[in-house]
């Protein structure tokens, strides 16, 4: 939780820094001040408006560029999202596919092809016996 506050003091005294260099930036603009016109205004001014000016343009490509990594990246991953919402559809329409197939199976009875087959041999069998032991009572 401390991290988080000095992570959030940190930006917020950044962001304050690049408000206060612009504002200087501004009011230098504004004047039109130049260094060659200068007999009373300090040489530090002058390096610390050229300083500022290049804080305040590097932040703004930073952030441009920041934004559009951000674009990006987004499209990326909703363009995975995507890929991956429609294999699991497909998966999930060949398996419901294969649960249609099994109920049209299925509708001929509740027992098996197989167990069918073997139910009509026992009852053949079954005759067969029947049969051989009333020839044996006869004899």
């Amino acid at each position: 939780m401390n991290n988080y506050i000095l992570i959030g003091l940190s930006f917020l005294s950044l962001a304050g820094l690049v408000g206060l260099l612009g504002w200087k930036i501004k009011a230098n603009r504004e004047n039109n001040i130049d260094h060659t016109q200068l007999d009373d205004y300090g040489i530090t001014h002058l390096v610390v408006d050229y300083i500022a000016f290049k804080i305040v343009h590097f932040c703004k490509q930073t952030i441009n560029k920041v934004y559009l990594f951000l674009l990006f990246f987004t499209r990326n991953v909703l363009s995975v999202i995507r890929f991956v919402v429609f294999k699991i559809e497909k998966k999930f329409s060949s398996v419901a596919e294969l649960a249609k197939e099994r109920k049209a199976v299925h509708k001929e009875g509740p027992v098996s092809f197989f167990l069918q087959e073997i139910k009509e041999h026992k009852e053949n069998a079954m005759a067969e016996i029947k049969i051989a032991a009333e020839e044996e009572n006869r004899e």
